[in-house]
């Protein structure tokens, strides 16, 4: 039995570095997906938003970044935030891909949460202040009961 060339064991490698790059991509995208807990319907389109913001309950909208570090770091602890107030629907803007909506409602920052009702922003919490799930919590039990 002679022994498997060094060309072949180089190519074994490359792929299998290369399927484990791939596999790791899928392992975030879940991970990410699992930590947010998915529950936050993602408002594409500025037309969805407006229509959104229009409900007759206070709906709870996430603007979030994908490069933004403090935005993955908030979808860590949101599910728990969301369990809590989970009379309230959630959503989530991709303030890079709908453009012009954080401009109009003033979001200088992300991740910011903001509460509309009735077309009308009730409140807005700022980036700087969205860092844990008690400033969070806080929040939304000092402006939703």
């Amino acid at each position: 039995m002679g022994c498997l060339s060094h060309t072949f064991l180089a190519g074994w490698n490359i792929r299998i570095e290369a399927n484990y790059k791939t596999f790791q991509l899928i392992i975030d995208t879940i991970e990410v997906a699992y930590l947010r807990g998915d529950r936050m319907e993602q408002i594409k389109t500025e037309e969805k938003f407006n229509e959104i913001i229009q409900s007759e309950k206070p709906v709870i909208i996430k603007f979030f970044a994908d490069w933004c570090p403090d935005c993955k770091r908030m979808n860590m602890f949101i599910g728990d935030v969301m369990d809590e107030f989970n009379n309230y629907d959630w959503y989530e803007i991709n303030s890079d891909e709908v453009k012009g909506i954080a401009e109009k409602y003033e979001v200088m920052g992300i991740p910011s949460i903001l509460i509309f009702q009735n077309g009308e922003k009730l409140a807005h919490q700022h980036s700087a202040y969205t860092k844990t799930p008690e400033s969070v919590t806080a929040f939304l039990h000092e402006q939703l009961g």
